[in-house]
């Protein structure tokens, strides 16, 4: 009976004992492996997509000489500019930050909303009504982004949707060249339609996420301005304006 007992508390022994090692490990170990930083995909090398955006267009301003001097101050209706883009993303460089250069390819078309406008000192204007006009324009610019890759930094690790979240700035330079569209009001009938072509810039920031594997959606704001544009109207008075838009735009990337 003794040798009976012995081997069967040998046996029990023999079970229990790795089960009581490993808890015992476990118990006595103070180190607990950290998770696994969850990273969107680099979206590195050559992109194309478009980009569009509403646009509230600044004030112009030109002048004839019809009537002894007449001043035009002309306001727009809500724009929208649509664009086409390429580029290439260098991937993680420094860090979080990503490099990106652009090359942008952009055109807008807001309607004349009123001219406030002055003849010899008297306000004719008659109301929104009695304005027409357009602005066209066409602007091509090189741009230069920052991104900021969070699922590299400590807000985007374990998180596999903030990870996919990148905020961006960025600005560009490039030109612009801009019509005053047959503008005017009724008791003057067209007084401007001319063209002019200057130096253009912006500054932009925004976010982009990553819908799919190569795609990118993104959502920004944009101050862009055209400064020292020269205008000649029908009677061949030169006037000097700016053109200023502050934006909101969306647009969507696919690398490859």
């Amino acid at each position: 009976m003794t040798v009976l007992r012995q081997l069967a508390a040998f046996a029990l022994t023999a079970t229990l004992f790795p089960i009581g090692t490993a808890h015992t490990a476990e118990l006595l170990s103070p180190y607990r492996a950290p998770p696994t930083p969850i990273f969107a995909p680099t979206l590195s090398g050559f992109y194309i997509g478009g980009r569009q955006g509403l646009s509230v267009s600044d004030k112009t301003k030109f002048s004839s000489a019809t009537g002894g001097g007449t001043s035009f101050e002309t306001t727009y209706e809500l724009g929208r500019q649509m664009g086409l883009v390429g580029g290439y993303s260098f991937g993680p460089m420094f860090g979080i930050v990503s490099p990106r250069l652009e090359i942008e390819g952009s055109f807008a078309n807001p309607e004349v909303r009123s001219h406030t406008t002055v003849q010899g000192g008297v306000n004719i204007s008659q109301g929104k009504t009695d304005s027409f006009g357009s602005l066209v324009s066409y602007t091509g610019l090189a741009n230069a982004y920052l991104d900021l890759n969070l699922g590299r930094s400590g807000f985007g690790q374990g998180n596999s949707w903030m990870a996919k979240i990148t905020p961006f700035i960025g600005a560009g330079i490039g030109a612009s060249n801009v019509t005053l569209r047959k503008q005017g009001i009724s008791a003057t009938g067209v007084t401007m339609d001319s063209s002019a072509t200057r130096l253009t810039w912006q500054i932009s920031t925004g976010i982009s996420y990553q819908i799919f594997e190569k795609t990118q959606l993104e959502i920004g704001y944009r101050h862009q301005r055209t400064e020292g544009l020269s205008f000649t109207s029908r009677d061949g008075t030169v006037s000097k304006t700016n053109l200023v838009n502050n934006m909101v735009t969306m647009g969507i990337r696919r690398s490859f």
